[in-house]
């Protein structure tokens, strides 16, 4: 709950601030790269302190597994709905996965990928952690995408 004035009225927080952080290093990272983006501008863009940002991850290195974790979420959020409405045949919910991507892209501007994907090419062959958490991510959507077919 957040204090909004001196009578003690509160509301209810709609998001923490470990889910404001990994949004706004989420932004950055997928747009530049997880090596080229510095914690400084992590903190900056969330605007909270370095002791902020280590209360909720050791090390940058746990906050983009983290960001993996956040990735993976927000995706299935959005494409599980479209993969599970058994109303329509299965190729028709393939075909409107593979929509839902054309729009989501192309609503960015075509200027960014696949967060996991940029993340699978940029840290799947430097670092066994990377690699194992962005394999179980692709492996699930394979697995999914297997069922479904």
């Amino acid at each position: 709950m957040t204090r909004i004035d001196d009578r003690s009225i509160t509301i209810p927080m709609t998001i923490t601030t470990r889910e404001h952080i990994l949004a706004c290093g989420g932004k950055i990272i997928h747009h530049k790269g997880f090596v080229a983006t510095g914690l400084q501008e992590i903190l900056r863009a969330a605007d909270v302190p370095k002791g902020s940002f280590y209360f909720y991850f050791k090390s940058k290195e746990e906050f983009g597994l983290a960001l993996v974790d956040d990735y993976q979420a927000w995706f299935a959020a959005r494409l599980r709905p479209i993969l599970k409405d058994t109303a329509k045949p299965p190729l028709e919910r393939l075909a409107n996965f593979f929509l839902w991507f054309r729009d989501h892209f192309e609503q960015e501007g075509f200027i960014k990928g696949c967060p996991i994907g940029g993340l699978i090419q940029e840290m799947g062959d430097v670092n066994p952690a990377f690699r194992e958490k962005l394999n179980y991510s692709l492996e699930g959507l394979i697995r999914f995408i297997t069922l479904l077919l």
